[in-house]
């Protein structure tokens, strides 16, 4: 894993440590949050995907809508690119699943 990668880990651990999945696949509903990243993350690495920005974004890609975390502070950290895909990815205010 790149550096950058590890530093995306770590701030989605920092930002949400005890945070659950809002639909838990466990039988007692209680699965950290972090581990839906770190899933989507494998997927795309199995799926062979290899581009830092697009492996970033995918760990990354709910820190706007459910952090504090902003759009400046992600282009400053993960660069420009990567900002550009998790707003892409990332909820518009007003919707709902």
């Amino acid at each position: 894993m790149t550096e950058k990668i590890n530093q995306a880990f770590q701030l989605v651990y920092k930002l949400e440590p005890e945070r659950f999945r809002k639909f838990s696949p466990l039988p007692n509903g209680k699965e950290l949050y972090w581990t839906h990243l770190y899933s989507v993350f494998k997927l795309l690495i199995y799926w062979g995907y290899k581009q830092e920005d697009v492996l970033l974004a995918a760990i990354l890609h709910d820190v706007l809508e459910d952090t504090t975390y902003s759009p400046e502070e992600l282009k400053e950290n993960f660069g420009p690119l990567t900002a550009e895909i998790v707003q892409l990815c990332s909820k518009k205010p007003g919707y709902e699943i």
